[in-house]
């Protein structure tokens, strides 16, 4: 039971819940990494009116609770792993994962601004990564290679790095 007003807030307490409830890991849930990637999204806005600064309070609350599951979740995974390093189908999982999560924090990135008029779709990229939805006017970091495209089919415009 959460003690949370906001249904977006609401939701990532109720998972924080569920997670620690559970010793084992629990099935991904696409839920999650949605409401993870809305979060992402959302800005903070100038503190003037009193409504402002709870808003204020509530993302940051939203922001410490998604950082816990993440550790949860990330702890959980980790056990996992260290208890089936015995068994080589697991390790050439693990080996395949630490590849692409190397190759996604090793990749540069390109900060964009969406131009689209009617946006951008999901689109599965190139490196088997998901992008989007995005709307007009959303500013985000995203793979050189995909921003280069973006921007040469003129649905973005550079900010930051060095798409051409």
């Amino acid at each position: 039971m959460s003690f949370f007003k906001d249904p977006f807030i609401k939701k990532f307490h109720e998972k924080l819940i569920e997670e620690k409830s559970n010793p084992y890991i629990t099935n991904p849930n696409r839920n999650l990494y949605e409401l993870l990637n809305e979060l992402s999204r959302r800005e903070v806005k100038n503190s003037e009116t009193l409504e402002d600064k709870i808003s204020e309070l509530e993302l940051k609350i939203t922001k410490m609770l998604a950082s816990s599951l993440i550790k949860y979740k990330t702890k959980k995974i980790s056990k996992f792993l260290s208890l089936s390093i015995s068994n080589p189908s697991y390790l050439e999982i693990l080996s395949l994962v630490e590849q692409r999560l190397y190759k996604r924090f090793a990749e540069k990135l390109s900060l964009i601004e969406i131009t689209a008029d009617d946006g951008i779709p999901i689109v599965l990229g190139e490196d088997g990564m998901r992008y989007g939805p995005f709307k007009k006017g959303d500013i985000v970091f995203i793979s050189e290679s995909f921003s280069s495209l973006l921007i040469k089919k003129k649905l973005a415009r550079l900010i930051m790095g060095e798409s051409t």
